[in-house]
Protein backbone atom coordinates (compact mmCIF):
# COMPACT_ATOMS: atom_id res chain seq x y z
CA UNK A 1 0.00 0.00 0.00
CA UNK A 2 0.56 3.54 -0.57
CA UNK A 3 3.30 2.80 -3.37
CA UNK A 4 2.90 4.97 -6.39
CA UNK A 5 2.56 5.01 -9.73
CA UNK A 6 2.80 6.38 -13.19
CA UNK A 7 1.40 5.87 -16.71
CA UNK A 8 3.16 5.45 -20.02
CA UNK A 9 0.14 6.17 -22.55
CA UNK A 10 2.14 5.61 -25.86
CA UNK A 11 3.01 1.92 -24.68
CA UNK A 12 -0.19 1.40 -22.36
CA UNK A 13 2.45 0.75 -19.30
CA UNK A 14 1.70 1.14 -15.57
CA UNK A 15 4.81 1.75 -13.54
CA UNK A 16 4.80 0.99 -9.99
CA UNK A 17 7.31 1.87 -7.36
CA UNK A 18 7.64 1.23 -3.61
CA UNK A 19 5.12 0.96 -0.98
CA UNK A 20 4.44 -1.03 2.54
CA UNK A 21 3.12 -4.27 2.58
CA UNK A 22 1.34 -3.56 6.57
CA UNK A 23 3.86 -5.75 8.27
CA UNK A 24 7.30 -4.58 7.90
CA UNK A 25 8.70 -3.95 4.57
CA UNK A 26 8.88 -1.05 2.98
CA UNK A 27 9.48 -1.68 -0.96
CA UNK A 28 12.23 -0.01 -3.51
CA UNK A 29 11.37 -2.36 -6.28
CA UNK A 30 9.51 -1.23 -10.22
CA UNK A 31 7.29 -3.36 -11.40
CA UNK A 32 5.55 -2.42 -14.92
CA UNK A 33 1.73 -3.88 -16.25
CA UNK A 34 1.90 -3.98 -19.95
CA UNK A 35 -1.56 -3.69 -21.89
CA UNK A 36 -2.38 -1.98 -18.69
CA UNK A 37 -5.55 -0.91 -19.97
CA UNK A 38 -6.49 -4.73 -21.30
CA UNK A 39 -7.80 -3.30 -24.50
CA UNK A 40 -5.30 -4.33 -26.76
CA UNK A 41 -3.67 -7.69 -25.28
CA UNK A 42 -3.39 -9.77 -22.18
CA UNK A 43 -1.93 -7.91 -18.93
CA UNK A 44 1.14 -8.89 -17.83
CA UNK A 45 3.70 -8.21 -14.79
CA UNK A 46 7.26 -7.83 -15.08
CA UNK A 47 9.74 -6.74 -12.54
CA UNK A 48 12.43 -4.41 -13.57
CA UNK A 49 16.27 -4.82 -12.39
CA UNK A 50 17.80 -1.35 -12.57
CA UNK A 51 21.48 -1.11 -12.54
CA UNK A 52 22.87 1.54 -9.52
CA UNK A 53 21.71 1.99 -6.37
CA UNK A 54 18.52 2.11 -5.81
CA UNK A 55 16.41 4.73 -3.41
CA UNK A 56 15.76 3.49 0.00
CA UNK A 57 12.35 1.75 0.27
CA UNK A 58 9.75 3.56 0.96
CA UNK A 59 6.37 4.45 0.98
CA UNK A 60 3.99 7.86 0.47
CA UNK A 61 6.50 8.63 -2.35
CA UNK A 62 5.51 10.62 -5.67
CA UNK A 63 6.39 9.73 -9.13
CA UNK A 64 5.70 11.59 -12.64
CA UNK A 65 6.61 9.91 -15.85
CA UNK A 66 8.67 11.88 -18.53
CA UNK A 67 7.53 10.02 -22.18
CA UNK A 68 10.22 11.98 -23.76
CA UNK A 69 12.93 10.75 -22.12
CA UNK A 70 11.02 7.74 -20.75
CA UNK A 71 12.24 8.97 -16.80
CA UNK A 72 10.61 8.03 -13.70
CA UNK A 73 11.01 10.89 -11.04
CA UNK A 74 10.32 10.19 -7.77
CA UNK A 75 10.19 12.13 -4.75
CA UNK A 76 10.54 12.16 -0.90
CA UNK A 77 7.94 9.20 0.90
CA UNK A 78 8.64 7.83 4.27
CA UNK A 79 9.36 4.17 6.12
CA UNK A 80 7.45 5.01 9.11
CA UNK A 81 3.42 3.78 8.82
CA UNK A 82 2.33 4.63 11.90
CA UNK A 83 3.44 8.38 12.00
CA UNK A 84 5.40 9.13 8.92
CA UNK A 85 8.10 10.82 11.25
CA UNK A 86 11.04 9.57 9.07
CA UNK A 87 10.38 12.02 5.82
CA UNK A 88 12.36 11.78 3.13
CA UNK A 89 13.39 14.44 0.68
CA UNK A 90 15.51 13.00 -2.00
CA UNK A 91 15.12 13.01 -5.75
CA UNK A 92 15.59 9.85 -7.86
CA UNK A 93 15.29 9.40 -11.92
CA UNK A 94 14.59 5.78 -13.35
CA UNK A 95 15.98 5.76 -16.89
CA UNK A 96 14.44 3.78 -19.27
CA UNK A 97 11.28 2.88 -16.77
CA UNK A 98 8.39 1.53 -18.87
CA UNK A 99 11.34 -1.64 -19.26
CA UNK A 100 12.27 -0.71 -23.06
CA UNK A 101 14.57 1.13 -24.86
CA UNK A 102 17.70 0.19 -22.55
CA UNK A 103 18.69 -1.29 -19.66
CA UNK A 104 16.73 0.95 -16.40
CA UNK A 105 19.05 2.70 -14.35
CA UNK A 106 18.60 4.67 -10.82
CA UNK A 107 20.62 7.85 -10.87
CA UNK A 108 19.97 10.25 -7.59
CA UNK A 109 20.12 14.24 -8.73
CA UNK A 110 20.65 17.36 -6.15
CA UNK A 111 18.81 19.97 -7.19
CA UNK A 112 20.37 23.34 -6.60
CA UNK A 113 18.28 25.73 -4.82
CA UNK A 114 16.90 25.54 -1.37
CA UNK A 115 14.42 22.61 -1.79
CA UNK A 116 11.63 21.68 0.30
CA UNK A 117 11.35 19.96 3.71
CA UNK A 118 11.05 16.40 3.74
CA UNK A 119 7.72 15.06 3.51
CA UNK A 120 5.70 11.81 2.44
CA UNK A 121 1.82 11.91 1.48
CA UNK A 122 2.44 14.76 -1.10
CA UNK A 123 1.49 15.09 -4.64
CA UNK A 124 2.99 15.77 -7.71
CA UNK A 125 2.06 16.60 -11.50
CA UNK A 126 4.93 17.09 -14.54
CA UNK A 127 4.86 19.05 -17.65
CA UNK A 128 6.05 17.40 -20.37
CA UNK A 129 7.09 20.19 -22.56
CA UNK A 130 9.11 22.23 -20.50
CA UNK A 131 10.22 19.19 -17.88
CA UNK A 132 9.10 20.82 -14.69
CA UNK A 133 7.52 18.99 -12.03
CA UNK A 134 5.41 20.85 -9.58
CA UNK A 135 4.90 19.25 -5.68
CA UNK A 136 2.21 19.93 -3.36
CA UNK A 137 0.96 19.20 0.02
CA UNK A 138 2.32 16.10 2.45
CA UNK A 139 3.70 16.17 6.03
CA UNK A 140 6.60 16.24 7.62
CA UNK A 141 6.65 13.95 10.37
CA UNK A 142 4.91 16.73 12.29
CA UNK A 143 2.96 19.51 10.37
CA UNK A 144 0.35 19.15 7.43
CA UNK A 145 1.64 21.39 4.68
CA UNK A 146 -0.22 23.77 1.96
CA UNK A 147 3.60 24.40 0.29
CA UNK A 148 4.08 24.02 -3.62
CA UNK A 149 6.98 23.93 -5.30
CA UNK A 150 8.99 23.15 -9.03
CA UNK A 151 11.64 21.13 -9.92
CA UNK A 152 13.17 22.38 -13.45
CA UNK A 153 14.65 20.32 -15.47
CA UNK A 154 13.43 17.49 -13.28
CA UNK A 155 14.64 14.25 -15.38
CA UNK A 156 17.85 15.29 -14.52
CA UNK A 157 19.09 16.00 -18.18
CA UNK A 158 20.24 19.19 -17.03
CA UNK A 159 20.89 21.35 -13.77
CA UNK A 160 17.66 20.75 -11.80
CA UNK A 161 16.81 23.92 -9.37
CA UNK A 162 14.09 23.64 -6.92
CA UNK A 163 11.81 27.28 -6.59
CA UNK A 164 9.03 28.09 -4.68
CA UNK A 165 5.66 28.94 -5.67
CA UNK A 166 3.84 31.85 -3.68
CA UNK A 167 0.10 30.89 -4.72
CA UNK A 168 -2.12 33.78 -4.04
CA UNK A 169 -4.45 32.60 -2.51
CA UNK A 170 -1.92 29.62 -0.47
CA UNK A 171 -3.53 26.51 -1.06
CA UNK A 172 -5.01 24.71 1.90
CA UNK A 173 -2.83 21.78 3.99
CA UNK A 174 -3.40 18.54 2.27
CA UNK A 175 -1.81 14.93 2.36
CA UNK A 176 -2.80 11.47 1.00
CA UNK A 177 -5.10 13.46 -1.55
CA UNK A 178 -4.58 12.97 -5.49
CA UNK A 179 -3.68 15.70 -8.43
CA UNK A 180 -3.60 15.55 -12.41
CA UNK A 181 -2.27 18.07 -14.53
CA UNK A 182 -4.14 19.70 -17.04
CA UNK A 183 -1.20 20.77 -19.79
CA UNK A 184 -4.09 22.55 -21.38
CA UNK A 185 -5.12 25.15 -18.75
CA UNK A 186 -1.79 24.73 -16.87
CA UNK A 187 -3.61 23.72 -14.15
CA UNK A 188 -2.93 21.18 -11.05
CA UNK A 189 -6.29 19.61 -9.89
CA UNK A 190 -6.54 18.57 -6.59
CA UNK A 191 -8.66 16.70 -4.69
CA UNK A 192 -9.43 15.32 -1.21
CA UNK A 193 -7.15 14.16 1.58
CA UNK A 194 -7.04 15.18 4.84
CA UNK A 195 -5.87 18.34 6.49
CA UNK A 196 -5.07 17.77 10.09
CA UNK A 197 -3.39 14.27 11.53
CA UNK A 198 -5.59 13.97 14.69
CA UNK A 199 -8.18 12.80 14.13
CA UNK A 200 -7.99 11.69 10.31
CA UNK A 201 -10.84 13.73 9.03
CA UNK A 202 -10.99 13.18 4.72
CA UNK A 203 -12.90 15.66 2.96
CA UNK A 204 -14.29 15.78 -0.87
CA UNK A 205 -13.36 19.34 -1.57
CA UNK A 206 -11.50 19.77 -5.19
CA UNK A 207 -9.22 22.72 -5.59
CA UNK A 208 -7.40 23.99 -8.41
CA UNK A 209 -4.00 25.80 -8.45
CA UNK A 210 -3.51 27.91 -11.80
CA UNK A 211 -0.04 28.82 -13.58
CA UNK A 212 0.90 24.90 -12.12
CA UNK A 213 4.27 24.76 -14.01
CA UNK A 214 5.33 28.00 -12.58
CA UNK A 215 5.87 29.60 -16.19
CA UNK A 216 4.65 33.22 -17.04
Amino acid sequence: MRHSIAYDSATNTLIVFGGYDCTSTYFNDVWVLSNANDASGTPAWTQLSPTGTPPSGREGASTVYDSTSNSLIVFGGDSDFTNGSNPLGDVWVLSHANGTGGTPAWTEITPAGIGPAARSGHTAIYDTTNNRMTVYGGFDGTNVLSDAWILSDADGSGVAVWVPLNPSPAGPPRRFHSSVYDPVSNEMLVFGGVSVMNPLAPDANTFSLTDANGLP
